[in-house]
C-alpha cells in the first residue's frame, strides 16, 4: 500500500496499529533521509533500523529531516521487560520534518519503524505529516516456538524469525525445550534431534539482544519428559517407569514425569548448570506443566497424605530455588495451580505463573483474576491454534488471542506470550504460525485496535511475497472453520487426514458433505497463489500442507459418497508426491532430525488408502 497526497497518517495501515493518530500536513518526502542525533546510542539504532527497513539516510548533528530525543529510562532487560514507558515514543512532523522522542531505546527502535513504514508507504515525493502517540498495551510481548516436537529450525531460520519478531515489536522469544538441547553426555536422547549447540544458543542470544528481544531459556523439568524416561538409563527418573494410563484412555509405555524426589532434582540441576551460562537473560521458563501421572507412580502415597498440590509444590520449589542459584527469575506453568485450586500463594513471590489455554472460550479473565488477587507478576499465554491443522485454525486463533489480550490488559498482566506447539509431528509451515503470530503481536501492541489493519501488508513484507500469496494463506488458516463443529486442540481435517480406516465413519459423521464440498473449491482456488517462488523459506512447505488438506478433504468427500475404493490408487500416487516434497520443504528451514519421525505421521495414511 502507497500513499497519495490525500491520504493521511491513518490511511497507511501502519502494523502494529498505533495507539493514537492525528493527521498533518503533506511533507515534502526526501529521496535521502537526513538524520540528527546526540549519542551514539541513537547513531547505532538509527542505522540498525533504517538499514533494515531500507530507508536511505545520513547521519547529521542537527538539524535533519527527523530529529531524533532519547529520554534517560531504565532499559536493561528487566526494565523493558517491566516497564511500557521505555517502549513509548511519540512522532510528529513539523513544517520542515519529523521529530522523535522515545522513552528508552525500545521506544526510539519502535518509533524508527514507524517513521519508516510512513516512509515507505509515501510515493511521489509527498508523505502524509501527522502525529503518532504510542505505547505498547501490554509490556512484554512474546513468542513461544516449540523446537522439541520434531522440528528444529536452522540458524538461518532463527535469524530469518527473530528478524520478523523485530518488525512485529515481540520483545521476547522463548524456544520450548525438552530434549533439543545438546546436553554434554546425554548424547542417547537427543542423537537423533539435530539440537541445538550452546554455540548456537551463545549466536542467538547476542542476534536477539541486537535487535531488541530478550531469549529466554526454555527447559521443560516436571512433566513432558518422555523423550528422557523412554531411555533405559533414564527410566529410574519416572514417577511411572513402566508406563500408565492416561486420563484419555491411552496407555503410554512409558513415564512423562519425573517422580518428585532428590535423585530427580539433582540430574535437573545438571540440566540447568549446562543450559543456562548459554543465555544472558535474567529469566528462566521451567515449564512445570501437565504432570499427567503425578500421584499414579512412585508419589501415590504421598500424595494421598499430603495432597497431590502439596506435593507439585514442593518439588516445583525445589526446582526455582536451583533456577534461583543461577541468578534466574522462574516462570512456570500455571495450569496445575488453578486446576488443583492454588492461587500462587505457595511459591516464591518472584516466580512469574504463565496462564494458558488455546480454545477460542479459554476463560483468561476468571484465571487471570485469581493470580492476579495474589499481587504477583503474571503472563497470559494464548497460541496461534496452528498445531494438528496443517493450514492453522484462525477462526480460533483471532478469539483465543483477542480474549487473551483483553485479560491481559484488564488484569495488568505483565506478559502476552504467544505460543506455537508442534504436537503431531509439527506438520504446519513457518508461514502458518507466523499468520497467526502477527494477529497476536498486533494485540499485544494495541489491545483494542482491529489487528486485520495493515496484516496483509505486514506479513507480505516478512515474507517477501505478494498480497495474493498473503491473502491465500488466510484462507487456508480460515478453512478449517468452515469444515464441521470445532474440535479441541485441532481440526477435523487433521483428523481426517490421519484417522484409520475403521475410524472414519466417527470421524465424519459431524462433517456435512457441502462443507466438504466448499472446502475442495476453496484449496483449488487459493491453490495457485500458494506457489510463489518469490516468497522466502519460512513459507516453504504452504503448497504441500494445501495439498495434504486437500487430500483429506478429498478422503472425506470420497468415503460419504461411497467411492474411496476406485479413488484410493490416485490417492496413493498423490500422498507418495506430496511426501516427497513435504521432506524437501522440511529441508529448506528446519534441520534433518525429527523428520523421519515427522512424516511418519503422514506415511501412515499409505496403509488406509
Amino acid at each position: 500500500m502507497s500513499a497519495t497526497s490525500s491520504e493521511g497518517l491513518a490511511d497507511l495501515g501502519l502494523f502494529p496499529p498505533p495507539t493514537a493518530v492525528r493527521a498533518g500536513a503533506v511533507l515534502e518526502r526526501p529521496g535521502v533521509v537526513s538524520v540528527s542525533v546526540s549519542t551514539e546510542a541513537e547513531r547505532a539504532l538509527v542505522g540498525t533500523v533504517l538499514r533494515r527497513r531500507g530507508v536511505p539516510f545520513e547521519i547529521v548533528t542537527r538539524g535533519g529531516f527527523l530529529q531524533v530525543g532519547l529520554e534517560a529510562v531504565p532499559d536493561d532487560a528487566e526494565g523493558m521487560a517491566r516497564h511500557s514507558q521505555a517502549q513509548a515514543y511519540q512522532l510528529f512532523s513539523s513544517g520542515d520534518g519529523w521529530r522523535l522522542r522515545a522513552g528508552g531505546r525500545a521506544g526510539l527502535r519502535y518509533g524508527l519503524d514507524t517513521f519508516a513504514q510512513i516512509w515507505r508507504k509515501s510515493e511521489g515525493g509527498r508523505m502524509p505529516g501527522g502525529e503518532v502517540v504510542d505505547e505498547p498495551s501490554v509490556a512484554v510481548r512474546g513468542w513461544m516456538l516449540d523446537v522439541s516436537r520434531c522440528r528444529v529450525p536452522t540458524m538461518r531460520t532463527l535469524r530469518e524469525l527473530v528478524g520478523v519478531l523485530e518488525r512485529w515489536r515481540i520483545n521476547q522469544l522463548q524456544l520450548y525445550t525438552e530434549h533439543t538441547f545438546a546436553y554434554p553426555g546425554h548424547e542417547g536422547v537427543w542423537g537423533d534431534a539435530s539440537p541445538l549447540s550452546a554455540e548456537d544458543y551463545r549466536a542467538l542470544d547476542g542476534y536477539c539482544k541486537e535487535m531488541g528481544i530478550e531469549l529466554v531459556p526454555n527447559q521443560n523439568s516436571f512433566g513432558h519428559f518422555e523423550r528422557w524416561l523412554k531411555h533405559p538409563e533414564y527410566k529410574h527418573l519416572a514417577e511411572s517407569p513402566d508406563g500408565f494410563h492416561h486420563f484419555s484412555g491411552r496407555r503410554w509405555r512409558h513415564g512423562t514425569t519425573l517422580f518428585p524426589g532428590k535423585e530427580s532434582r539433582a540430574f535437573v540441576r545438571s540440566l540447568y548448570a549446562a543450559l543456562l551460562p548459554q543465555f544472558s537473560s535474567p529469566l528462566f521458563n521451567i515449564g512445570g506443566d501437565e504432570p499427567w501421572e503425578l500421584g499414579l507412580g512412585r508419589s501415590a502415597e504421598r500424595c494421598r497424605v499430603e495432597g497431590k498440590l502439596a506435593v507439585y509444590l514442593s518439588f516445583l520449589r525445589d526446582l526455582m530455588a536451583d533456577a534461583r542459584a543461577h541468578g534466574r527469575t522462574p516462570q512456570f506453568w500455571a495450569d496445575v495451580l488453578l486446576e488443583e485450586g492454588g492461587q500462587g500463594a505457595d511459591v516464591p513471590a518472584e516466580a512469574i505463573p504463565l496462564i494458558w489455554g488455546y480454545e477460542a472460550d479459554h476463560p483468561f479473565a476468571e484465571e487471570a483474576a485469581r493470580i492476579a488477587g495474589t499481587g504477583r507478576r503474571f503472563y497470559i499465554c494464548p497460541g496461534t491454534s496452528c498445531w494438528n491443522s496443517l493450514g492453522g485454525r484462525l477462526h480460533t486463533a483471532r478469539k483465543n488471542l483477542q480474549r487473551a489480550a483483553e485479560a491481559a490488559v484488564a488484569y495488568r498482566a505483565e506478559g502476552l506470550l504467544i505460543t506455537s506447539w508442534g504436537d503431531g509431528g509439527h506438520h504446519q509451515p513457518y508461514a502458518v504460525s507466523l499468520a497467526a503470530l502477527a494477529l497476536g503481536a498486533a494485540r499485544g501492541w494495541a489491545a483494542a485496535a482491529d489487528p486485520a489493519r495493515g496484516l496483509i501488508p505486514a506479513l507480505a513484507d516478512a515474507f517477501s511475497a505478494q498480497p495474493s500469496f498473503v491473502e491465500a494463506l488466510l484462507k487456508l488458516g480460515d478453512l478449517s472453520g468452515r469444515v464441521g463443529p470445532g474440535r479441541f486442540n485441532r481440526s477435523a481435517l487433521s483428523d481426517l487426514l490421519h484417522a484409520e480406516d475403521m475410524a472414519l465413519p466417527a470421524v465424519t459423521k459431524d462433517l456435512p458433505l457441502d462443507d466438504l464440498e466448499a472446502a475442495a473449491a476453496t484449496l483449488k482456488a487459493v491453490n495457485g497463489d500458494l506457489i510463489e517462488t518469490s516468497a522466502n523459506d519460512l513459507c516453504a512447505g504452504v503448497d504441500v500442507a494445501a495439498g495434504l488438506l486437500s487430500l483429506a478433504v478429498d478422503r472425506g468427500r470420497y468415503f460419504l459418497r461411497r467411492e474411496l475404493t476406485p479413488h484410493a490408487p490416485k490417492m496413493r500416487i498423490r500422498l507418495n508426491d506430496l511426501l516427497g516434497r513435504y521432506e524437501a520443504a522440511w529441508l529448506a528451514n528446519s534441520r534433518p532430525g525429527g523428520l523421519h519421525e515427522s512424516s511418519g505421521h503422514l506415511r501412515k495414511l499409505a496403509d488406509h488408502l
